[in-house]
């Protein structure tokens, strides 16, 4: 009986794994290589590059694979992909053929049965994040280093985070707590004072409630006073943020800030009523 159904059907296959782009083949590689190239010492665009090559040299060897196929069929020349006509085969290119598809497929069996491709990846990426997080948190509590620098380390820790409005997610205490301390450092200038200050609008945290109460009560930039302003406006349930505020509004040492707490008042007496009707709730509930 003739080899070609058998050998047309697993090209196919082979093809069809090629599509799905998580088939991580190369010639003359193993599994081992290829756990290597997704390793966690990889950066994830490094991973992803290496996936993308290996998809495609599985992609290239198929469509050789089917040339050769469609020469056995009908037995007349096919142009490569280099554009060179080639030469009907013999019996021994079928034998050939035969023994590549079969390789191939011995191959794509051992990698499905070791483990499954796009959990490597996965798993992957996570290694590469994890290591990307702890280097982000080293620079953070490096207080040798450039502010800027440190700020920018932690924008990125928040985003790993995921962070949500009004969760507080802000990465570990301990960066969120240096952080802090870059605001309240009056030995920066303003801008790098009012730049770790800005992203925690929306952090209902405790950690960050007293340091910007300092921050409004001790900074002498009214553009960094505005800032805590509204970081403080989420924790309008607490009756000391509700009373600086409410007196903040009526006077103030920078025109600009008492405008600005006049403006977010609303808000802040809005959470102080919400504070008071859940505490409320729950003596009832007693």
């Amino acid at each position: 009986m003739s080899k070609l159904p058998v050998a047309i059907c697993l090209s196919l296959s082979v093809l069809a794994a090629g599509m799905a782009g998580f088939a991580l083949l190369q010639t003359g590689s193993d599994v081992d290589s290829t756990q290597s190239a997704i390793s966690g010492d990889s950066s994830p665009d490094e991973t992803a590059r290496e996936l993308k090559r290996l998809a495609s040299a599985l992609r290239e060897e198929a469509e050789e694979l089917r040339l050769r196929i469609e020469k056995l069929e009908g037995g007349t020349p096919a142009v490569s992909k280099i554009g060179e006509e080639e030469k009907t085969p013999s019996v021994a290119d079928d034998s050939n053929l035969a023994a590549d598809i079969a390789a191939l497929a011995e191959r794509l069996d051992s990698l499905e049965s070791d483990e499954n491709i796009a959990e490597l990846a996965r798993s992957g990426f996570a290694r590469a994040r994890e290591k990307e997080a702890e280097e982000a948190l080293n620079l953070v509590l490096d207080t040798s280093q450039p502010a800027r620098d440190r700020l920018k380390a932690w924008q990125s820790l928040r985003r790993m985070a995921g962070k949500s409005k009004g969760k507080g997610q802000s990465g570990p205490p301990e960066a969120l707590q240096s952080i802090i301390d870059l605001a309240r450092d009056t030995a920066l200038g303003p801008e790098l004072r009012e730049a770790p200050v800005k992203p925690l609008r929306g952090e209902r945290s405790e950690e960050v409630k007293q340091p910007m109460l300092d921050i409004l009560a001790d900074d002498t930039d009214p553009r960094v006073r505005m800032r805590s302003l509204e970081v403080l406006m989420w924790h309008g349930g607490d009756p000391a943020v509700l009373e600086t505020i409410t007196a903040i509004s009526r006077e103030d040492r920078h025109e600009e800030v008492q405008r600005h707490a006049t403006a977010i008042l609303p808000k802040v007496q809005h959470f102080s009523r919400e504070a008071q009707a859940q505490s409320e709730g729950q003596g009832d509930g007693k």
